[in-house]
């Protein structure tokens, strides 16, 4: 009788430090989580009421500086990531954009002006130091699909 009061004891006390362990661990990983956020973001899209846009930043330094004027747009931006950037200034009818940077020093640049396209366009960087530098917009760049995966690559698109 007594090995068993002192094994339930033990038991006890054992789960009693586990749990304690447990919570120490939890409230040091939150801070840890606070502290590698650090972003500068600025987004403006205006004339109507079904414009959106949605941005997830996990990492350090990253920056999105978005002008997008359209009478509807969906924009979706997610870095992952360190020095991530997305400069995006937009004139079009519609913009529908999917933003995926997952890596460091990765940047994506656009600009067109007046063209009042319906612009759908993805990119995806995989990887460290890629660019994707888009100018003007038409027929053919309404619908772009691009996928980096690997490091120090760089894509320009020029559309008149």
């Amino acid at each position: 009788m007594k090995n068993l009061k002192k094994i339930i004891v033990i038991l006890f006390l054992l789960i009693r430090f586990t749990a304690i362990s447990q919570e120490n661990l939890q409230a040091e990983k939150i801070m840890i989580n606070q502290n590698l956020i650090n972003y500068k973001l600025t987004e403006t899209i205006s004339q109507s009421q079904t414009n959106n846009a949605i941005i997830t930043q996990i990492g350090n330094q990253n920056n999105n500086q978005n002008t997008i004027l359209a009478s509807q747009s969906f924009t979706q931006v997610y870095q992952n990531g360190h020095f991530n950037s997305t400069n995006i200034y937009r004139v079009e009818a519609e913009v529908n954009e999917f933003i995926f940077q997952n890596g460091n020093g990765n940047t994506i640049n656009e600009m067109s002006i007046g063209n009042y396209n319906i612009i759908e366009n993805q990119y995806i960087q995989n990887g460290d130091n890629n660019r994707i530098t888009s100018f003007g917009s038409n027929t053919i760049s309404e619908s772009l699909k691009i996928q980096i995966n690997g490091n120090n690559a760089s894509i320009i698109i020029i559309s008149r």
